[in-house]
């Protein structure tokens, strides 16, 4: 028994010196217990704008309703950007093939666009 390894607990009251206190914070939010995270997620709950809130909410019910799956990415008022794979894939060849199709600008074009737009912007 002498050369297996012994499992030991790390008990960290302090941050080691090397680490700044965001370090800290962060080492500290990874070994919190469920319970603690939870306690966190609602306090967090309290301080967020009710944008963000609606966002959560629709991830909590996709979740909880199984939808979770199903669902490629959100948007930023929490709706769902697609409603399955086959959607997503659909719109993303509807893309390449519109850049195929030469619906695209360059950086070059892009920044003339925004540089006038700026222009009428200051002017107006």
């Amino acid at each position: 028994m002498a050369n297996s390894p012994q499992l030991k607990s790390v008990v960290c009251e302090t941050p080691p010196k090397s680490l700044s206190l965001n370090s800290f914070k962060d080492f500290k939010t990874n070994f919190m217990t469920i319970t603690e995270k939870k306690a966190q997620i609602h306090d967090y709950l309290e301080q967020v704008d009710d944008n963000f809130v609606e966002a959560i909410h629709t991830l909590f019910n996709a979740h909880l309703s199984g939808k979770a799956e199903d669902v490629i990415g959100y948007k930023a008022d929490g709706t769902p950007s697609f409603s399955s794979v086959e959607e997503m894939k659909a719109e993303l060849d509807r893309r390449v093939e519109s850049v195929k199709n030469g619906n695209y600008l360059t950086f070059d074009e892009l920044k003339k666009r925004s540089d006038a737009w700026l222009k009428k912007k200051s002017i107006g």
